[in-house]
């Protein structure tokens, strides 16, 4: 699969890693969903991509929402499902960082980055996935340095987490447009 043929949900979106992709991804042509809390930073953002970039009306769009929040969650999930085009690709971009001591940090602010590091990119994909379709699930890890990705390929409804692999933001884009120039094997 080509990048333009990419419809992809960038969670995260409105931050700098997350603005890249989508920067990206609609210069090639693909077909975003940008999500993220800030309804204004959104907008913003569509509207810059319809700015910088060569994007047809129906080429950008978002869904606000708090992934904290379960039902947020599962309201972007059955958005998605009712969609005009099938999402083949996901970039768990959202997420928590905390530089500091570990000992200085309170039990609810842990159990916070890792409800919003693991636990929710691991429930977005699976509500996402379905049998009848393969997405790149890229993970971004917003607890390393903004420089570090996790790659996470997806075939069907089966996930090779033994192939993870950690890459710098430009080799990420070499990976999603590579994987996306053929269907991914079965593992």
């Amino acid at each position: 699969m080509k990048l333009d043929q990419i419809n992809a949900v960038i969670t995260g979106a409105t931050g700098g890693i997350g603005r890249s992709f989508a920067q990206h991804l609609t210069k090639a042509g693909a077909r975003v969903m940008l999500v993220g809390r800030d309804e204004d930073a959104l907008k913003k953002l569509q509207q810059d991509l319809f700015t910088q970039t060569v994007v047809k009306p129906n080429q950008v769009h978002f869904f606000c929402c708090d992934l904290l929040k379960s039902e947020e969650r599962e309201a972007l999930v059955k958005y998605i499902e009712s969609f005009q085009w099938p999402i083949n690709t996901l970039i768990n971009n959202a997420g928590d960082n905390q530089f500091g001591l570990l000992e200085k940090l309170s039990e609810s602010r842990i159990e916070k980055i890792i409800q919003l590091n693991t636990v929710i990119p691991m429930l977005l994909s699976r509500g996402l996935i379905t049998p009848k379709s393969s997405t790149l699930v890229l993970l971004l890890a917003a607890s390393a340095t903004r420089d570090t990705a996790l790659i996470v390929p997806v075939n069907m409804h089966c996930v090779d987490f033994q192939k993870l692999c950690a890459a710098s933001y430009l080799t990420a884009l070499f990976v999603l447009n590579t994987c996306h120039r053929a269907p991914l094997e079965p593992a």
